[in-house]
């Protein structure tokens, strides 16, 4: 099961992406390196990108995390949102990629 929660206000969208295992086996999840653990984007509801992460240098490493049963992760985050990308109560999309599992959540632009 994975969980996405956002908060927004003028300067940043923060939040948490939590990954739970459901099974009753213990189960491993991978990512590339440590920069693909956790990526994300903005895109507007016509589906344009509006804003990215920074561009980053990061070593190609495998990644791995076990998860025992019933056990998590959860990578809280926080994202300065480029004010001139947003307009005030226009809605946006964050898609986010966590463990190689797909979540979105919805937010409103705040009003300036």
């Amino acid at each position: 099961m994975l969980d996405l929660s956002v908060q927004s206000d003028p300067a940043r969208l923060s939040g948490a992406a939590t990954l739970t295992n459901t099974g009753s086996d213990p189960v491993h999840v991978g990512a590339g390196s440590p920069c693909t653990i956790w990526h994300w984007k903005i895109t507007d509801d016509a589906g344009r990108i509006v804003q990215t992460p920074p561009p980053t240098v990061c070593t190609q490493v495998l990644q791995t995390q076990r998860l025992d049963a019933g056990g998590h992760a959860r990578k809280a985050f926080e994202i300065s949102l480029t004010d001139s990308a947003f307009k005030p109560g226009a809605a946006y999309l964050l898609q986010a990629s966590f463990w190689r599992h797909e979540l979105a959540a919805r937010f409103t632009a705040p009003q300036k």
